[in-house]
């Protein structure tokens, strides 16, 4: 939350805002607070007895001398930009299916692809669509063009979730095969695609979490990257292989207000929707064998 842009303001909130700390005072092993050091980058901002001179990145707009608290009014340790617009193969995201008509297991995934640069300051993101390499029949097949989102201040930590509203969620099967799956999927190091669904679930070490949302979507955050490099928030629907007279299905179905969002969360507190989609869309994952 940023400092009040008018009123009362004193070192302490200052403190608080810069470095996350929520307590009613410093503490006892954070001390002598420093009004130069925390309007100056360079300068410690206050002296820690368990670690010494700690200086955290990030400073109001006017620096000079005489040092004010007042310079700290509106201030925001950490801002999030507008998120740039999806406009190349904008109907993909979240949208298109793949079936499976020799009876085996398949998946179709839209991965939100992201790149993080902490000298920019800037999170580019693309959408691709992947399913099973094996083969079958699919639509939106893809990727669309990169937008980024800018960001002031420190990131200390990043995290992702999906947020679903009125999704319907279907999950089926025949013969005594397995169901398919709906999956949230998240990695803090690489990007993400169909290669990491196989067997109706996850696999492969770039994982770093994921949620089985079949039952229902949670809306848990998943923790990203803090560091310049890849990360990744897929959503995923897979079938399981199956027998001559059987079928495995999944499928999440979006209908007329219903929305998908993709959240970002930097330092706990500060959220943005980096992606909507509003409407009627679907993914939908299916095998079954034609012979049936």
């Amino acid at each position: 939350m940023a400092l009040p842009s008018s009123g009362q303001l004193s070192m302490l909130d200052i403190f608080q805002e810069k470095t996350g700390f929520s307590g009613v005072d410093p503490g006892a092993d954070r001390e002598q607070l420093s009004l130069r050091g925390m309007t100056l980058d360079g300068v410690a901002d206050y002296y820690d007895t368990d670690d010494g001179s700690i200086d955290i990145t990030g400073q109001p707009s006017n620096t000079a001398t005489p040092y004010k608290i007042s310079e700290f009014y509106g201030y925001s340790q950490f801002a999030w930009g507008t998120p740039g617009s999806i406009t190349t193969n904008s109907t993909y995201p979240f949208n298109g299916y793949q079936e499976e008509r020799d009876g085996h297991d398949t998946d179709y995934c839209t991965a939100c692809n992201m790149v993080l640069n902490t000298s920019t300051k800037i999170i580019s993101f693309t959408f691709t669509n992947t399913d099973d390499p094996g083969g079958g029949y699919n639509v939106n097949i893809g990727s669309t063009n990169t937008a980024t989102i800018s960001y002031s201040g420190t990131l200390s930590t990043l995290e992702a979730r999906f947020v679903h509203s009125g999704q319907a969620i279907t999950s089926t099967s025949s013969g005594g095969d397995q169901a398919g799956k709906v999956f949230e999927v998240f990695s803090s190091t690489s990007h993400l695609s169909s290669t990491n669904i196989n067997n109706n679930n996850t696999t492969g070490s770039e994982i770093t979490n994921f949620n089985n949302i079949t039952s229902g979507p949670s809306g848990t955050y998943r923790s990203l990257r803090t560091t310049t490099g890849n990360m990744s928030a897929m959503l995923a629907v897979s079938s399981d292989d199956t027998s001559s007279n059987g079928h495995s299905k999944a499928e999440i179905k979006y209908s007329g207000s219903d929305s998908l969002k993709i959240q970002l969360r930097a330092n706990q507190n500060t959220v943005i929707d980096l992606y909507t989609r509003t409407g009627s869309f679907e993914m939908e994952a299916q095998s079954f064998d034609t012979g049936s």
